[in-house]
């Protein structure tokens, strides 16, 4: 019992010692919403993908200064701090550029 009661204070303590992130991926040339980009927490396993609404929350991640890198194809990534505090929920907005150089016009000949 005394191992249980252990167990549960350490995951509750665990838990006290993260927090989440949540927002809006966009273009940021159009505004529009960029489905599928990747949210990730650098130095982490932790990180969410954006829904058809360019929403994403990852939860669990760890408090204090952490370093986000937005990535979407055909878009320049883009690394982003952001401080995260215990228990509660940040949110962090955030627009892509398209590369310029994403598609070079190839010339096939038979």
């Amino acid at each position: 019992m005394r191992l249980f009661v252990l167990s549960l204070l350490l995951a509750t303590a665990a838990s006290a010692q993260t927090g989440t992130l949540s927002g809006i991926v966009t273009d940021g040339e159009t505004g529009e919403a960029l489905a599928g980009a990747a949210v990730v927490v650098a130095g982490t396993s932790l990180g969410a993908a954006t829904n058809l609404d360019g929403r994403y929350r990852s939860g669990r991640v760890p408090v204090g200064r952490q370093t986000l890198r937005f990535s979407f194809v055909g878009f320049t990534p883009r690394d982003t701090t952001i401080h995260v505090r215990a228990g509660a929920t940040g949110t962090l907005n955030l627009t892509l550029a398209a590369q310029s150089d994403a598609l070079n016009e190839v010339d096939i000949e038979g």
